[in-house]
């Protein structure tokens, strides 16, 4: 199986290259604590102390930017894609030729093929941020999976 990252890096649309979930970022922040031997510490300091491990807030800090971009983005598009699709409508109305229906007709296939790029790219980045929070529990011996995610929906009021 292809690791998650390279199958990201694949995926990506170039354009939008700065707007994916860094996941060799968060990777490397936990590739780094792995390396230091902290998460038998983690386990106790937070059975303990109720305190998460500076890692894991490093993590979390880290993993909450990138899903403000993600989402910050996605917002953007999907607004541009709600644009189209108003002026394409209109566009149908004003149609009067055949000519100005197949560019219509034309104009909404593009459209849609927005949409489903965008589709794509939010699938992708669920699967980044399912794999990393995954990955985080199992370097870290900690289940932030669990209050991250309620009913397989994102807990955004952990966020």
């Amino acid at each position: 199986m292809v690791e998650f990252g390279k199958k990201l890096t694949h995926r990506k649309i170039d354009i939008w290259e700065n707007f994916y979930l860094d996941y060799d970022g968060l990777k490397s922040i936990l590739t780094q604590a792995q390396d230091e031997s902290c998460n038998a510490s983690h386990a106790s300091a937070l059975s303990t102390e109720s305190k998460l491990h500076p890692v894991t807030l490093d993590f979390l800090t880290h993993l909450r930017m990138e899903l403000e971009k993600i989402i910050l983005f996605f917002l953007e598009e999907q607004g541009k894609i709600a644009l189209a699709l108003n002026q394409n409508r209109e566009d149908l109305w004003k149609a009067h030729e055949v000519v100005e229906y197949e560019m219509v007709y034309q104009h909404f296939q593009d459209t849609g093929l927005c949409l489903l790029r965008l589709v794509q790219f939010l699938d992708l980045n669920l699967n980044g941020l399912r794999k990393i929070v995954k990955k985080h529990d199992k370097i870290m011996q900690a289940n932030l999976s669990r209050s991250f995610w309620k009913g397989g929906k994102l807990a955004s009021s952990k966020l």
